[in-house]
Parts: C-alpha cells; sequence; structure tokens
C-alpha cells in the first residue's frame, strides 16, 4: 500500500493522526448520515422532527487516474471523483475508519437490505 494509506492504518490500532484541509486520505470509512424531516402529525409530547441515522460504507482510494470515492446507501451506490467532493466527504468520514473486512460486511448487509429498492 501507498502513502495514501498511513493515515488509515494509524487510525485503525487506535492513534489520531492529523489531518489536513484539502488532502484526503485512501481507507475504508463508516458515512454517518443524518436526515432530518418534520413529523406529520405533531402533538402534545410528540416532536416536530424525527431523525433517521444510517451507517454508510464509504471508501476513498487514489489510483493512476485520480482520487475515487464510493459510498453505499439507502438510495443506491454513489460514486465521485471529484476531488472537492472527496475532500469534503473524507473531512466528515475521517475518524471513522473500519477495517476491510467490516466495510465488506457493510457494503454487503446494504446489498441484501436494499437490493428491492433499486430495481
Amino acid at each position: 500500500m501507498s502513502d495514501e494509506w498511513t493515515f488509515w492504518r494509524e487510525q485503525l490500532v487506535g492513534a489520531e493522526p492529523k489531518t489536513t484541509p484539502g488532502t484526503p486520505h485512501a481507507g475504508y470509512y463508516i458515512n454517518r448520515n443524518r436526515q432530518t424531516y418534520r413529523n406529520p402529525e405533531p402533538g402534545v409530547g410528540k416532536p416536530r422532527h424525527k431523525v433517521n441515522l444510517t451507517y454508510e460504507p464509504c471508501a476513498i482510494w487514489k489510483d493512476e487516474t485520480g482520487w475515487h470515492c464510493l459510498i453505499h446507501g439507502k438510495e443506491g451506490t454513489r460514486y465521485t471523483q471529484d476531488v472537492e467532493q472527496i475532500d469534503y466527504i473524507f473531512s466528515r468520514v475521517c475518524r471513522t475508519a473500519v477495517p476491510h473486512d467490516e466495510y465488506l460486511s457493510r457494503v454487503e448487509e446494504f446489498e441484501k437490505d436494499y437490493a428491492h429498492e433499486y430495481v
């Protein structure tokens, strides 16, 4: 593995490496996606808003063609090569590194749970 993976490997062993704005690092992470929407039936003692949290597996890597980011979510798989977007995503997920095996198992869960919604 190249130097792009050093940050991820250090996260996995419990270190807290420093991040530099504008510099994403390759690795497997969890993206916490929070969706807030109004409760259609607010009332006394009921919240006005509901929150839906999903933890989406995210892979970031670099090869000879540039940076890549892949996020598996309820709405399907999202892919980008835009470095600015990847840097923004990395800033959200940089402290949630997971081993490759866990990333693959979470991807498998999303594909199993939401495959019927893609068709």
